[in-house]
């Protein structure tokens, strides 16, 4: 009878373990799937917030040396007119 009871204390014990890592693997599971959910729902809407085209870098930098370019061609034209017409003698021009 002592060898009966040693035998079904130890398969007790396994069967509590096994249950508590059972236990501990669908939390896991659990927790890291409803984490999924949430990323993938906020994913969602971050797809609807930022949909469309992205404008490049270089593509910037290049709107940027055109806008910079025509702006240096509107100042000489200004400088040429202003050159071209009698000015009083307090006016002064920034160069």
């Amino acid at each position: 009878m002592e060898g009966q009871q040693v035998i079904n204390f130890v398969l007790s014990i396994l069967g509590a373990m096994f249950t508590i890592i059972i236990a501990l693997i669908v939390f896991i599971w659990t927790s890291l799937s409803n984490k999924v959910s949430k990323l993938e729902t906020k994913s969602g809407a971050l797809e609807v917030l930022v949909n469309g085209k992205y404008l490049l870098r270089e593509e910037a930098q290049d709107n940027n040396n055109r806008i910079l370019d025509k702006l240096d061609d509107i100042k000489k034209e200004i400088t040429i007119c202003m050159s071209h017409h009698s000015r009083r003698r307090g006016d002064v021009i920034n160069e």
